[in-house]
């Protein structure tokens, strides 16, 4: 009795950790609607995290925040500030398994300022915002003898896209010609919509190693991948964004 009463107790001890890091990150977009050029380039990355974890299950919430300074092939330069806010859940297959199921719940926001304004009316900024749900496979190895390694793999199934931008004459023609005369105004993209896989087909891959200096305090790496190709109703988007960020992490035991 006293035997299962002890598993049963660390079955439910819970780690808490506090994970703050910052790196560099590489985008690369192309916004269909305001333009048809390529941008990409490099900026920084910050991240942090709070997760609590027994044998069981994960519960995480993470902030990421990224601003990249992208070019062009005619050199025109567009500032690129990326937000994301996600809520994690996951359940381990079984006790001995190194494999996890579950969730993230997603918010992102991509917002864009150009220095060319390049669009009718003379608009050099967009911002495209996602909320989504997206099942989740979580890989977790079980020692730490020489670090350890989470990898994450989530795909969205559903959730809700919004999107205000300019339309530009070359992406967009027959729009244009349709609007010659009438304010700017008809001239901007403004989208609510409630979109699935087929709308937003993007994939996101985190891979975390973390080495212990003691009990308490864990050098990070993380890195992180997320493309997405976002079809308006009019035309579309598509995004790479990679980076990778260095920190530590705070263990704590109830």
């Amino acid at each position: 009795m006293t035997l299962q009463l002890s598993a049963q107790k660390l079955d439910s001890l819970k780690r808490r950790s506090i994970l703050a890091q910052v790196g560099i990150s590489q985008n690369t977009f192309r916004d269909g609607v305001f333009s048809p050029l390529l941008y990409s380039g490099l900026g920084f990355v910050v991240f942090t995290n709070y997760q609590t974890e027994n044998s069981k299950q994960i519960n995480r919430f993470s902030i990421k925040g990224s601003t990249v300074n992208t070019i062009n092939t005619f050199s025109n330069k567009a500032i690129q500030s990326n937000i994301s806010l996600t809520y994690g859940y996951f359940h381990k297959f079984r006790k001995h398994y190194a494999w996890w199921w579950g969730f993230l719940s997603k918010t992102q926001l991509s917002y864009r300022k150009f220095d060319a304004a390049i669009s009718i009316g003379g608009e050099g900024q967009n911002a495209d915002i996602f909320s989504t749900l997206n099942p989740t496979l979580r890989f977790q190895s079980n020692s730490y003898k020489w670090g350890k390694i989470s990898l994450e793999l989530g795909i969205p199934i559903i959730g809700v896209a919004a999107a205000r931008k300019m339309y530009n004459s070359n992406s967009n023609p027959d729009i244009i010609w349709q609007s010659v005369g009438e304010s700017n105004s008809h001239l901007v993209l403004k989208t609510i919509e409630l979109i699935s896989f087929s709308e937003l087909k993007q994939i996101d891959v985190s891979v975390l190693y973390q080495y212990p200096i003691n009990g308490k305090t864990v050098l990070s790496a993380t890195y992180l991948l997320s493309g997405y190709q976002y079809n308006h109703l009019i035309n579309s988007s598509n995004a790479i964004n990679t980076s990778l960020a260095l920190g530590i992490c705070f263990m704590f035991k109830n």
